[in-house]
C-alpha cells in the first residue's frame, strides 16, 4: 500500500546514499593526503642526507687544494645557500601537505556528521511511513468491517 510519504522516504534514502558516498570519498581523500605527507617527509629526509653529504664533499675538495681563491669560497657559500634554501622548500611542502591532511580530517568529520544525520532522517521517515501504513490499514479494515455490517443489517421489506 503506497503512502503519501513514500516519495519523501525515497528522497531521504537517496540523500543517505549520497552522504555515504561522500563519506567514503572523504576517507579516501584523507588516506591520499596522509600518503602524500609521508612521501614529502621521505623526500625531505632524503634531501637532507644528500645535502649534508654534498656539502661535506665540496668542503673536502676545497680543503685538498693548496690555495683557495676568494671566488671559490664565495661560489661554495652560494651553492650551500642554494641547497639550504631548497631544503626550506621541502619543509614548506611538508607543512603544506600536513595542512591538507588537517583540512581533509575536517572534511571527513563533516561528512561523518552529514551521514549520521541522513541516517536519522531516513529512520524518522521510515517510522513515519510505517506508522502511516499501520494507520491506513487499520482505517481500511474498519471501513471494510463497517461495510460488512451495513450490508448484513436486516431491512424489513415494505408491503407494497
Amino acid at each position: 500500500m503506497k503512502t503519501p510519504v513514500d516519495d519523501i522516504y525515497k528522497i531521504k534514502k537517496i540523500r543517505e546514499e549520497r552522504a555515504e558516498r561522500n563519506l567514503a570519498k572523504a576517507e579516501a581523500d584523507l588516506r591520499l593526503k596522509e600518503k602524500i605527507v609521508i612521501e614529502k617527509e621521505e623526500a625531505l629526509k632524503n634531501y637532507q642526507i644528500w645535502r649534508v653529504e654534498e656539502e661535506e664533499k665540496k668542503y673536502a675538495v676545497l680543503l685538498k687544494k693548496k690555495s683557495v681563491k676568494r671566488k671559490s669560497l664565495d661560489d661554495l657559500k652560494f651553492e650551500i645557500k642554494d641547497m639550504r634554501d631548497k631544503e626550506i622548500d621541502f619543509h614548506q611542502a611538508v607543512s603544506k601537505a600536513e595542512s591538507a591532511v588537517v583540512a581533509a580530517e575536517e572534511e571527513l568529520e563533516t561528512a561523518k556528521k552529514a551521514y549520521v544525520q541522513s541516517i536519522r532522517n531516513t529512520e524518522k521517515m521510515s517510522e513515519m511511513q510505517n506508522s502511516l501504513r499501520t494507520e491506513l490499514m487499520t482505517e481500511a479494515a474498519l471501513n471494510i468491517e463497517k461495510e460488512m455490517e451495513d450490508s448484513f443489517q436486516y431491512k424489513p421489506k415494505s408491503p407494497l
